[in-house]
């Protein structure tokens, strides 16, 4: 049901209110990267960009070789002016756990 509110949401323009749904629907299953990814791109279409990373960032800890999670997250940081190449020979994964810190954007797993 929340993934139908989400969308509907979504496709009426209210961007905070299918996020409000994803958000939701994320804390119940923590894992669904389908719907963290929905998550992440209302994100960028808000322009929140930091939570938009973090996101991301979450993705690829759950799936290291998500290669749409690897694109956006260079896209992301070339957005914010940061420069890909300085961060992500530090690994992902490491640089994702430090970041992760009770975001609002997603329920991180206990």
């Amino acid at each position: 049901m929340l993934q139908l509110a989400g969308y509907y949401k979504e496709r009426a323009g209210d961007y905070e209110g299918a996020l409000d749904a994803y958000r939701k629907y994320n804390a119940l299953y923590l894992d669904d990267v389908e719907y963290l990814k929905k998550q992440a791109n209302l994100l960028d279409d808000l322009g929140r960009y930091e939570d938009e990373l973090e996101v991301w960032e979450y993705i690829i800890e759950i799936e290291p070789d998500d290669n749409d999670a690897i694109n956006a997250i260079i896209d992301v940081l070339g957005k914010m002016g940061r420069d890909p190449e300085r961060i992500l020979p530090e690994g992902l994964g490491k640089q994702s756990a430090k970041r992760l810190e009770g975001p609002e954007v997603y329920q991180r797993p206990s």
